[in-house]
């Protein structure tokens, strides 16, 4: 995959600190959560990982999620 979860949720919070107003904020969200999102492309290829490594990807992947759309809501 392109990146690994961790890449994504470092790169994601670090720019969410960076962003200055609500506009940069909103952009960003969905950068990684909309339709065409960082994250949401990982999630689509989860099944290209390989079997033995899917639930924990899309464990992680989910949890990331959720930790992103607090972070963007409370930001």
């Amino acid at each position: 995959m392109e990146n690994s979860i961790e890449e994504i949720e470092a790169k994601a919070l670090q720019e969410l600190t960076a962003a200055a107003g609500k506009d940069e904020i909103q952009e960003l969200s969905v950068t990684y959560l909309g339709r065409k999102g960082k994250l949401t492309q990982f999630l689509r290829n989860i099944s290209k990982l390989p079997p033995d490594k899917r639930p924990t990807a899309g464990q992680s992947a989910n949890i990331l999620k959720k930790r992103l759309e607090e972070e963007f809501k409370a930001a």
